[in-house]
């Protein structure tokens, strides 16, 4: 089984229960509505999937596709640090605030 089929099995009943509660979970006294969304967990789980999911089609076909690695990584790991600077210099001028 791939690694998207899995993310998939798993966001499918993770939508589902997200589905059956409200959308915002906290109710602040004075406030009018409730607040702190509960779709978001899902939707950056999903955005992740699909990241996991491209760079493994990338890698097998043969491309090394640039992905910036974690700051925690970078801060532990000089080579992940320098990687991470690669990419900077490389994607300085399209990416606008980077």
């Amino acid at each position: 089984m791939r690694v998207w089929e899995r993310y998939f099995e798993t966001m499918q009943e993770v939508v589902q229960r997200v589905r059956e509660t409200q959308a915002d979970a906290i109710e602040v006294e004075g406030f009018p509505m409730k607040v702190g969304a509960t779709s978001t967990i899902p939707a950056v789980f999903l955005q992740n999937a699909v990241l996991v999911e491209m760079v493994e089609v990338l890698v097998r076909r043969g491309f090394e596709p640039d992905v910036y690695y974690n700051g925690h990584m970078a801060f532990m790991d000089e080579g992940c640090a320098d990687h991470n600077d690669r990419l900077v210099d490389k994607y300085f001028y399209r990416i606008r605030n980077l």
